[in-house]
């Protein structure tokens, strides 16, 4: 996964994470996966942790 410079593998793992703790959903479309945030406020919270840092 070139776009965050990790192994696909690890991505998935992290993703499968993130789904489960309901942070994420997914939506299939024949071989691939597609992932939506659940609640859009998870921007708004990285947007200031970003900004404290």
């Amino acid at each position: 996964m070139a776009a965050v410079r990790a192994p696909q593998t690890i991505v998935s793992r992290h993703c499968k994470i993130l789904r489960v703790a309901g942070v994420i959903a997914d939506r299939r479309s024949g071989k691939w996966v597609n992932y939506t945030l659940v609640d859009r406020r998870v921007i708004d919270l990285l947007n200031a942790l970003k900004s404290s840092a």
